[in-house]
């Protein structure tokens, strides 16, 4: 079964999923990722699994990449403001020659 939504009103029920998982796409909502992440609370039973470039995953370099170019500046530690709780992280990932990613496993608050 496949099915097509916006990360800002996903049609599931709430606690629909044992987990809920990202793949380089709040890197691409700067301006919405708050929404995003409500939403994927919102419908994750309890873990929320983010493979995201995260701040606390790039070198000086790669953070001033990012942030020249206005894009992603989400810090892991910041994600228990959106109801987040961090539990595992993984750093040590390929990375691309500007900027890296690393993995993030969230409980939900």
């Amino acid at each position: 079964h496949f099915e097509q939504a916006s990360a800002f009103a996903l049609p599931e029920p709430d606690k629909s999923f044992d987990l809920v998982y990202t793949f380089a796409a709040l890197e691409q909502m700067q301006d919405g990722f708050p929404k995003a992440l409500s939403e994927l609370r919102r419908v994750a039973r309890r873990y929320v699994l983010l493979h995201e470039p995260f701040r606390d995953c790039n070198d000086p370099l790669g953070c001033l990449y990012l942030w020249s170019r206005n894009y992603f500046r989400l810090s892991a530690g910041a994600l228990p403001r959106y109801g987040l709780r961090p539990v595992a992280t993984w750093y040590s990932l390929p990375m691309k020659p500007t900027f890296a990613y690393g993995f993030v496993l969230c409980e939900l608050m």
